[in-house]
């Protein structure tokens, strides 16, 4: 079943607009998706950014989160905040709700 990830960042003194720039930018655009990684949308306004990512399954958003792990203490920024969905018929739904 198609997984949803929603990752919101909140720019402060450690991590504004720029910085977040540069750690995305670190990834490279020939860098090729995570596998299982469908789709990759972020906004960016002058209060964070918002990124959404949609897997092919919950494993597949798991084992780039797993593998994106090590890289975490290399940036210095508070934790987003993360929330998760479910995808039925085309539809996003947060946890608890029924299609």
């Amino acid at each position: 079943m198609p997984y949803c990830t929603i990752v919101e960042f909140e720019w402060d003194q450690t991590f504004d607009r720029e910085r977040f720039a540069a750690v995305v930018g670190q990834a490279g655009d020939d860098a090729p998706p995570p596998a299982g990684r469908l789709s990759h949308i972020t906004g960016i306004d002058d209060t964070g950014a918002r990124m959404i990512e949609v897997w092919q399954s919950s494993g597949d958003a798991k084992a780039h989160a797993d593998q994106s792990a090590p890289f975490l203490p290399m940036i210095t920024f508070r934790l987003p905040d993360h929330r998760r969905c479910r995808i039925r018929a085309g539809v996003l739904l947060p946890p608890g709700w029924a299609a």
